[in-house]
C-alpha cells in the first residue's frame, strides 16, 4: 500500500516539466519507519519553470479529501526546505518537500570550493 502511494505521487508529479527529481526521504528512506510513519517525498524543481498551480492540482487530486491549495509556494517554509505541502493519500500522511535544484547545485559547487554555511531550519 505504501509503495502504491509513493508510485502514484512519483508518476503524477514527474509528468510536470518543472520537476527535476523526486526522492524518498525521512524514516522510510532510512528504514527506521513504523507502520504509522508519514511518507516524506522530496521534490526538486526548476525555479524558472515552476508551476505551483499544476502541483496544487495534482495534490488536490491525490489528497483523500481533495482539499485545495495544499502546497505552499517556494519561500514559505524558509531557505532550504522552501515550500511544500501536507496531504493524506489512502490514509497515509504524505509530506511533499520542495527544493530548488539550481540552489542545491550552487551549494554543491560552493562546498567544493570550501565555502560552507550553516542555516537553521525551523522545527528541525
Amino acid at each position: 500500500m505504501v509503495d502504491n502511494v509513493i508510485q502514484i505521487v512519483t508518476e503524477k508529479l514527474s509528468s510536470l516539466p518543472c520537476i527535476e527529481g523526486i526522492v524518498l526521504g525521512g524514516s522510510r528512506a532510512r528504514g527506521t519507519h513504523t507502520e504509522d510513519s508519514d511518507i516524506d517525498i522530496g521534490i526538486y524543481y526548476n525555479s524558472e519553470s515552476f508551476d505551483l498551480t499544476a502541483i496544487n492540482q495534482i495534490a488536490t487530486e491525490l489528497d483523500d479529501e481533495n482539499r485545495n491549495d495544499l502546497v505552499v509556494p517556494p519561500g514559505a517554509w524558509g531557505d532550504w526546505v522552501n515550500g511544500g505541502g501536507w496531504l493524506v493519500i489512502n490514509g497515509y500522511h504524505v509530506d511533499l518537500i520542495l527544493r530548488d535544484i539550481k540552489r542545491v547545485e550552487q551549494i554543491i559547487k560552493d562546498t567544493e570550493q570550501g565555502i560552507v554555511t550553516a542555516n537553521y531550519q525551523t522545527g528541525h
